[in-house]
């Protein structure tokens, strides 16, 4: 058959189609592409964003794409170890740079603290706001991106000129990131979040509602439990591993270091969760550590 030339059957000049769309995922995660050939190229860190294909009444049309323009690191040219940011799964923990690594928080691992004026997820705030997001929404939720999630809008294509030359000396080619021109369904209001006060904070990542952070500061029980792993980890690494009891055992040592300290039925909550099979289940906890019989063996 010949090729239509219709205007409606012409292909888009990005992944995502321009359209309505309801983002289904939103993410920040260690990517990295694979070419038909098998051949696998630098690992980025990016926010990955999964956007579903919808019509006027919300009915889906179509599968859903995930796009990954938006990255932060590493530069061109760099390995994925001198990014100077990493997912994280709460507040103040970042992730092991190992593709897979996703969580809903951005964690600077660097001396570099925060993200350039023009850089692509500035970019895209920036668009989100003239849609009418509430920003305030994202900040008071210690910016969990999760919040992204139930957006419904209409999707176009914004042009982010890149900076730099690539090794040829030519000027790198603008990148096309998927963004909203409208938004007729907020996020935030999907999940519930309330409107004001600090349960605002509450936000949903992956399709799951996150407890709101308490107000020591320390995030939720599951944050607190992977903070505490960390810890135990990073000061017992070269023992590969350690009976889940001598885990347990060390939540009130660390807990107590912790400025600030965590409530008590935080804390208790989040041994309950180091103690249990299910938290070594969870796929983000399993980059850290996976539990053998009552062995945590460190990854």
């Amino acid at each position: 058959m010949p090729v239509s030339l219709l205007p409606e059957d012409a292909l888009q000049g990005f992944g995502i189609q321009s359209g309505l769309h309801r983002v289904v995922s939103s993410e920040w995660m260690v990517h990295q592409f694979t070419d038909k050939t098998g051949k696998s190229y630098e690992p980025f860190v990016c926010w990955a964003i999964g956007y579903q294909p919808i019509d006027e009444k919300g009915a889906v049309i179509g599968d859903t794409q995930i796009d990954y323009t938006i990255r932060v690191g590493p530069k061109f040219g760099e390995t994925l170890d001198k990014s100077k940011f990493a997912p994280g799964i709460a507040p103040g923990q970042p992730l092991p740079l190992r593709v897979g690594s996703k969580g809903p928080y951005l964690e600077p691992i660097s001396d570099q603290q925060g993200l350039y004026k023009n850089s692509k997820p500035i970019l895209y705030m920036e668009s989100l706001g003239k849609a009418a997001f509430d920003l305030k929404k994202l900040a008071a939720a210690q910016f969990n991106v999760g919040l992204l999630v139930g957006t419904e809008g209409d999707i176009y294509e914004l042009v982010s000129v890149n900076d730099g030359t690539d090794e040829a000396g030519k000027q790198f080619k603008p990148t096309k990131i998927p963004a909203f021109k409208s938004i007729r369904k907020m996020g935030y209001e999907v999940q519930g979040v309330p409107q004001t006060g600090a349960a605002a904070a509450g936000g949903k990542a992956n399709g799951a509602v996150a407890a709101a952070p308490s107000a020591n500061g320390t995030g939720n029980a599951h944050g607190l439990a992977v903070k505490i792993l960390t810890a135990v980890i990073e000061k017992n690494r070269e023992k590969g591993g350690m009976p889940r009891a001598d885990v347990v055992r060390n939540v009130l040592a660390i807990a107590s270091k912790l400025d600030p300290r965590p409530a008590p039925e935080e804390r208790e909550a989040a041994k309950a969760l180091l103690g249990s099979d299910a938290f070594y289940g969870d796929p983000a906890v399993e980059l850290l550590a996976v539990l053998d019989g009552e062995t945590v063996q460190f990854a």
